[in-house]
């Protein structure tokens, strides 16, 4: 008997990492006849570009002082 593994669900927002990827990915999904189809590539890219700029140095060194949420500190 074998046991299925789990595949973790794919996320594309994990691979739109630069330009040119974006704009391929973009220009698929705007191909689509799903209208819908664009509209989530566009929130991917955005949270793509949201999680890019949150990883950025500055915003690193901007966020040092804030309490995280397990710190139990307001």
């Amino acid at each position: 008997m074998t046991s299925k593994k789990r595949l973790k669900p794919f996320d594309p927002v994990m691979h739109l990492d630069n330009e040119i990827v974006i704009r391929e990915y973009l220009e698929l999904a705007r191909n689509d006849p799903d209208p819908q189809v664009y509209q989530q590539a566009l929130q991917n890219v955005a949270k793509a570009e949201e999680a890019a700029w949150l990883n950025t140095p500055a915003v690193g060194r901007e966020l040092e002082g804030w309490p995280s949420k397990d710190s139990g500190k307001p």
